[in-house]
C-alpha cells in the first residue's frame, strides 16, 4: 500500500530567522538539507515534529517547507534549477516544492501570501492533490480567510465548533509536547513556581483572559517578566 504523502508549509517569525542567521552568518552558504537541519535543531515553532512523528509510521511520507525563510528556500531553488521572481519568491518556490514532491495532502499554517488564490490554484492545476488543510491557531473564526481549504484544523474546540457553526468542515487537534525536547534538557534546580511562556496580543478577541489569570498570579506571588 502506498504512503500517504503530506507537505506541510509553516511560516517562521521574521524576527527568529533574522536573528538566528545573523548569529550564524556561514549558514545561509550552506546547501539546503544541511541548513534545514540547522534551523530544526533549534526547535524553534513547530520544528519539523509532525515530519518526524508522521515519518515513524508506515502510513506516511511528510516534508516540511518554511515557506518565509529566505536563504533556505532561495537555496532549495538553486539546487533544483528552479527561477523565481524577486517579487513573489515565496509562492513560486512553494509552488515548485509542491510539484515535486507530489503530496497527497497539502497543509498550509495560517500565514497571509497562502491565501484562497493560491490553494484554488493548487488544487486546479496539481490533480495529484486530494486534500488542503488549513490551521486556525488563534481563533481567526474565519471561514472566507480559509476558502480553498477542504478541512481547517484547529487547536481548541470552540474555535472548531464556530467552523462548524458556518458549515465548514473542522476538526480539533490539541496542541502537543514533543517528547524528544526532554533529551536535550539538563537537570536543573527548579527557580520558580509557576512558568508561563507565550505571548500578550490585545487585538480584538484576542488574549483578554490569558491577561486577566497573570494579573491576578502577579497579586499572589513575586513575577518575573522577561520580554521581546
Amino acid at each position: 500500500m502506498a504512503k500517504i504523502k503530506l507537505l506541510k508549509a509553516s511560516p517562521v517569525y521574521n524576527v527568529f530567522t533574522g536573528d538566528i542567521y545573523r548569529k550564524n552568518p556561514g549558514w545561509a552558504g550552506l546547501g539546503y538539507n544541511e541548513q534545514f537541519r540547522k534551523l530544526m535543531e533549534t526547535a524553534f515553532w513547530e520544528a519539523d515534529f509532525w515530519s518526524k512523528n508522521l515519518n515513524k509510521s508506515e502510513n506516511f511520507e511528510a516534508q516540511d517547507v518554511l515557506v518565509n525563510i529566505a536563504p533556505l528556500q532561495k537555496k532549495w531553488a538553486a539546487e533544483n534549477n528552479v527561477n523565481f521572481t524577486p517579487a513573489n519568491w515565496m509562492l513560486e518556490i512553494l509552488e515548485a516544492q509542491v510539484a515535486a514532491f507530489k503530496p497527497d495532502i497539502f497543509f498550509a499554517q495560517d500565514f497571509a501570501p497562502i491565501d484562497t488564490a493560491f490553494r484554488q490554484m493548487l488544487k486546479k492545476k496539481y490533480p495529484f492533490l486530494k486534500l488542503i488543510l488549513a490551521w486556525d491557531g488563534i481563533a481567526h473564526k474565519d471561514p472566507v480567510r480559509f476558502a480553498g481549504s477542504d478541512i481547517v484544523m484547529t487547536p481548541a474546540d470552540f474555535i472548531t465548533e464556530a467552523y462548524t457553526r458556518a458549515g465548514v468542515k473542522a476538526f480539533t487537534l490539541p496542541f502537543g509536547f514533543e517528547k524528544s525536547l526532554l533529551h536535550n534538557i539538563e537537570p536543573h534546580r527548579e527557580k520558580y513556581d509557576v512558568s508561563f511562556v507565550g505571548g500578550i496580543s490585545l487585538f480584538k478577541n484576542a488574549h483578554y483572559t490569558r491577561l486577566e489569570v497573570l494579573s491576578q498570579v502577579e497579586k499572589n506571588m513575586p513575577v518575573d517578566l522577561f520580554l521581546s
